[in-house]
């Protein structure tokens, strides 16, 4: 398959699948050979002009000069289709784009700023990694590029948003560019954010276990852990179910004993209650775990004994409880943002804070009778549960700008306004962290909001209020939320 792959490649005459199982497409000749610059002025729709673009690339610089003023009407004709370019044709439409970037370099005109491979990005920005995905690494360079032209200042927090969906292979081509740019600091420096918020692609995990003995060993600490069990948890729930990284860290005998090399016997407990906790290895792999743990730190096998001991049953009772709590929450990006802080400043000033607090208590001597130290521990308690919270809540989230919202009922992202008799009140709903009372907003599980979801314009609807009362008022406009 492979030789026959380079083959027809080399042919010209045949459009070859990356999967085996879809079909070939064949041409009479090879466009890329045979292509007149009139027969490509005709050409219309993204598809058919990005194809003899590639082309026209491949000819080279000379090529370019010699047909210079044909090339820059060919150029206008790709703008035209870009303006015009359909929802569901975005991404080829940025490739397009970024053709459109690399012949006008060539035959040296300016491109259209109406349609500026920048606008495009913006427009694709949520999916944007994902999207990444599909492009050789010299497109996604030009994508790194084109960012950091448009956000000079800025651009390497906007490339290192693209962690919590890249590819093993975007980001060893993002690594490389912050490298050009003598940025290889601020890139490890993002990487650890991403894996301390869990905002991180199981992939890009397991490009950093497998290159961990270079500079990203630094990512290699007991709180890596947690993120490895989390992004194993989404492979399983997600779209695109992955065993990638759960494998690896099954097969790769050294990953937990580098994980723990210099770990205080605090964070070893913390990963082996993690590891008796999930759900994401059965029982033969979770034991070969936790002997490895075990092997390291013989005092683990206490907890592990106690945990045992507690009996299969009641465990057994507490997986099959359904919960509120194990269903999504959807929120809005800032508070997305405002919890990240929250969690990030909790891991790395406060928890580190309170135990060189508790290290200053002890050494006060004769614990039983010292205050600083018992205020230490509890603090600490307080502090792992609320980092345990966080951290659960930011697993179960996903964001949004509640655009696109249906205005026919009342939903989430909607603005509704209501009256009775003692006048009209206008209310925002929004989502589980945006509610705010004084402001009108109210978060979409609310019994409040509950009670307007799905209701149309002249519906009458009974709403609690917090004193347990209730009142009756008629649904007069709905609107989409607008941020200002």
């Amino acid at each position: 398959w492979e030789g026959a792959r380079r083959a027809m490649k080399k042919d010209g005459r045949f459009v070859v699948p990356l999967s085996k199982t879809s079909p070939l497409k064949v041409t009479e000749v090879p466009k890329s050979q045979t292509l007149t610059l009139d027969e490509t002025l005709e050409l219309k729709g993204i598809l058919p002009q990005l194809e003899a673009g590639e082309a026209w690339l491949k000819r080279g610089k000379e090529a370019a000069k010699e047909n210079g003023t044909q090339l820059e009407a060919f150029i206008r004709q790709i703008e035209v289709s870009l303006k015009r370019a359909p929802a569901s044709q975005k991404t080829q439409a940025l490739k397009l784009a970024l053709v459109r970037d690399e012949l006008a370099k060539l035959v040296n005109v300016k491109s259209d700023s109406e349609v500026a491979t920048i606008g495009l990005i913006h427009e694709l920005e949520r999916d944007l990694g994902t999207i990444l995905v599909s492009f050789p690494p010299d497109r996604q360079k030009a994508i790194l590029c084109t960012i950091k032209e448009a956000e000079p200042y800025t651009w390497p927090a906007a490339i290192l948003k693209l962690l919590s969906v890249a590819s093993a292979r975007l980001v060893g081509v993002i690594r490389d560019f912050f490298r050009e740019e003598n940025q290889a600091e601020v890139f490890l420096e993002g990487l650890k954010r991403a894996a301390r918020e869990q905002s991180i692609s199981s992939e890009v995990l397991v490009w950093v276990l497998k290159n961990r003995k270079g500079e990203l060993g630094a990512l290699i600490e007991p709180r890596l852990f947690n993120t490895l069990i989390a992004a194993v948890e989404r492979d399983q729930i997600g779209e695109k179910k992955s065993i990638k990284l759960r494998d690896l860290i099954l097969s790769d005998k050294l990953l937990l004993t580098d994980l723990v090399k210099e770990a205080d016997l605090d964070a070893v407990r913390d990963i082996t209650r993690g590891l008796l906790l999930t759900a994401v290895f059965d029982e033969m792999d979770k034991r070969s775990l936790l002997a490895r743990l075990i092997k390291l730190y013989p005092q683990m096998q206490e907890l592990v004994n106690a945990a045992s001991s507690k009996g299969r049953s009641s465990q057994a009772k507490k997986e099959t409880q359904a919960s509120p709590e194990s269903e999504a929450l959807i929120v809005s990006w800032e508070s997305l943002e405002k919890r990240k802080q929250e969690l990030d400043e909790l891991i790395n000033k406060k928890i580190p804070a309170n135990t060189q607090e508790i290290a200053v208590a002890r050494s006060y001597g004769d614990l039983r009778e010292n205050s600083e130290f018992k205020f230490a521990k509890e603090q600490q308690r307080v502090l792992s549960h609320r980092r345990a919270e966080l951290e659960h809540d930011i697993l179960r989230a996903k964001g949004t700008d509640f655009r696109g919202v249906d205005v026919t009922k009342v939903g989430m992202g909607t603005v509704v306004t209501v009256n009775d008799e003692k006048g009209e009140e206008t209310y925002k709903i929004l989502g589980a962290w945006d509610g705010d009372p004084e402001k009108k907003i109210v978060s979409y599980l609310t019994p409040f909001a509950k009670a307007l979801q799905g209701k149309s314009v002249g519906d009458q609807v009974t709403l609690p209020d917090v004193e347990g009362k209730s009142r009756t008022v008629t649904i007069r406009r709905i609107e989409p939320f607008v941020k200002k």
